[in-house]
């Protein structure tokens, strides 16, 4: 599971991915994913802090057990992600 955190010109969003879909969290209307401000300077590394906590004490959901109204192909996202430049915070694989 891969987690991206992309700055937009609206709403910044928070991408999770197992490489067939994505799923994602603009967070609106409060800006804040799992006690995380999405618009504070630091949100990518309190992000990564965050899902790295997670791991480290066995509570990060699986994939397919994190729900979104926001699913979609990731092939449909990925082209978007390397254009904005969306930036990794977490890689279960690493």
């Amino acid at each position: 599971m891969k987690v991206f955190f992309e700055k937009t010109n609206g709403n910044n969003l928070v991408i999770i991915t197992d490489g067939e879909t994505a799923k994602v969290f603009d967070a609106a209307p409060s800006g804040i994913y799992d006690g995380v401000d999405l618009y504070a300077e630091d949100a990518a590394e309190q992000l990564k802090k965050r899902f790295q906590e997670l791991e480290e004490i066995g509570e990060l959901n699986d994939f397919n057990d994190i729900y979104s109204s926001d699913e979609m192909p990731f092939d449909d996202i990925e082209k978007e992600l390397e254009e904005m430049e969306a930036e990794l915070v977490f890689d279960s694989d690493l």
